[in-house]
């Protein structure tokens, strides 16, 4: 049975997070792309939050993800510090879900999310790399 939002709302936030309940930011989107589009993601467990840019520059160079200027439901919103990729999370129902050391898990108006820069990728194919 796939998961819904709400069974999101209580994960525990765990830095290289993979495992539901226990996911960290980009945990929770690959487990939603797993379980509600049936769509397998890098997990990028080998990587620090001082290195989410080169799984950035490997999803976008991939062409499995496009940058685009207005997101739709599933596209991840990626929040920029300085030109560094910082925190990453979900657009559902004009919306964002995602979690942080701070606060877990969460599903709250973008302008309540106070990163600098924010960028939307929409999933646009999987190139045989699952």
């Amino acid at each position: 049975m796939s998961r819904k939002i709400n069974d999101y709302l209580l994960i525990k936030h765990t830095p290289n997070g993979r495992e539901y309940p226990y996911l960290d930011c980009w945990g929770l989107i690959v487990d939603v792309y797993r379980e509600i589009l049936d769509i397998k993601l890098h997990d990028y467990t080998d990587l620090t939050q001082k290195d989410m840019n080169k799984g950035l520059m490997y999803e976008r160079d991939s062409g499995r993800f496009v940058e685009v200027k207005e997101p739709q439901d599933y596209d991840i919103v990626a929040f920029f510090v300085n030109g560094r990729l910082y925190h990453v999370g979900l657009w559902i129902g004009g919306r964002i879900l995602h979690t942080s050391q701070q606060r877990n898990c969460r599903y709250e108006q973008l302008d309540r999310v106070s990163l600098s820069q924010k960028r939307y990728y929409r999933y646009v194919k999987d190139r045989g790399s699952k």
